[in-house]
């Protein structure tokens, strides 16, 4: 145990209740974690609010490996307050070590850029783990195992300023609710966000690149990206895979590979004032699901600026415009487009094969005198085999 001189009190005191006090709840731990070592000292004396009222800060050089909820844990760091009082917790340095099972209103945050955890092997599993309510991440960098960090369900978290890097599976995952602003999600060799089982994700701001596939959403599960967000440079499963519900408000989906967004199994894509742009493949790709484009420019894609397959939906409409695409702007087979929608008109120009081409058993609804199909290479509007065009 330390001396007490060696400890600054103010900083390193839980808030606990009335009735709590005197029992040895936090004990001293010191170990060695990288470039600097941690050492975090508690008792159970002082009262349960600072004297400007609010929550007392515990400030380690690092966190020990697992945060667990029970008091009594023997194995790890004691932080679940019983009071609603908050904790806050600032990393110095590189903790190279996993924390799970993180509780409610907690804060985690680095005293400095860079500062933050890294996984102490590649099948740590996960880095950082949240299950509880009120949660708040501030300029950490979470770095390594298989999933760097996990929002478990029932979660809710909120995320500033964050680098997120390097996992083998996915660089987040959501099966709670994340708000994540300004930050930095790269570099995973699998996901770069997932959002699954009822997950929900708002993305505000920042950058989702370099990943093997940008976002996954599955069923039920929900992503917002707005604020500016760029999905970029993701190089193997689409920018955004979603089967669920994807938003895209003012953001950017370019340079990704194979499609910017993939729409399948009943997934819901709304993009509204967004640009997709400059992937490998596809713009945005429907196969048995709905994409919406109001507003925004989908642009200079490798093929198609839309393809639409397998009875699945596309509408344009109030100003959207599909241009400067390889082959088709629009490609509709077995499936539906809606041009204008009756709302607003929509542009499709400049592509360099057909402006739309409707293939076999698809369906064209063009209900707005104001629809702009022009400047296409081939046929403004191609009907093959037998469309309807209404």
């Amino acid at each position: 145990m330390p001396s007490r001189e060696n400890v600054d009190e103010d900083r390193f005191w839980l808030p606990v209740a009335r009735e709590d006090r005197g029992i040895g709840v936090a004990r001293y731990l010191l170990r060695r974690a990288g470039r600097r070592a941690c050492g975090i000292f508690g008792r159970v004396e002082l009262p349960e609010r600072a004297a400007g009222g609010g929550p007392r800060h515990l400030k380690p050089d690092c966190l020990h490996r697992q945060l667990r909820q029970r008091w009594e844990s023997d194995s790890a760091l004691a932080l679940a307050p019983r009071t609603t009082a908050g904790l806050t917790i600032t990393i110095n340095g590189t903790c190279i070590e996993a924390v799970d099972q993180v509780p409610g209103n907690v804060t985690l945050q680095g005293a400095s850029s860079g500062d933050g955890l890294q996984a102490p092997a590649a099948s740590s599993n996960p880095v950082l783990g949240i299950s509880g309510a009120g949660v708040t991440l501030d300029n950490l960098t979470i770095s390594g195992g298989v999933i760097a960090l996990w929002v478990r369900s029932g979660a809710t978290d909120v995320g500033t300023d964050l680098e997120i890097e390097g996992s083998s599976t996915r660089n987040v995952m959501a099966n709670g609710v994340i708000t994540l602003n300004s930050s930095t999600i790269e570099n995973s060799s699998g996901d770069g966000i997932g959002a699954l089982s009822g997950g929900i994700v708002f993305l505000n701001g920042g950058t989702v690149r370099n990943n093997a596939r940008g976002i996954l959403i599955g069923g039920g599960s929900y992503v917002d990206a707005f604020g500016g967000a760029v999905i970029s440079g993701n190089t193997a499963g689409h920018g955004a895979d979603n089967t669920g519900t994807l938003t895209v408000i003012g953001a950017t989906i370019e340079g990704n590979s194979p499609d910017g967004i993939h729409v399948s199994n009943g997934g819901n894509a709304f993009i509204l004032n967004g640009i997709v742009r400059s992937n490998a493949r596809d713009g945005v790709n429907v196969f048995s699901g709905t994409a919406r484009a109001v507003g925004g420019v989908i642009s200079n894609n490798a093929r198609y600026g839309i393809s639409v397959f397998n009875s699945g939906t596309a509408i344009l409409d109030t100003g959207a415009v599909v241009a400067s695409n390889a082959a088709d702007g629009v490609l509709v087979e077995n499936a539906t487009v809606n041009v204008g929608n009756g709302n607003g008109s929509a542009t499709i120009q400049s592509n360099s094969a057909n402006g739309i081409y409707l293939k076999t058993n698809s369906v064209g609804f063009f209900n707005n005198a104001g629809n702009q199909i022009v400047h296409n290479s081939g046929w403004g509007i191609l009907c093959d085999g037998a469309p309807r065009i209404r």
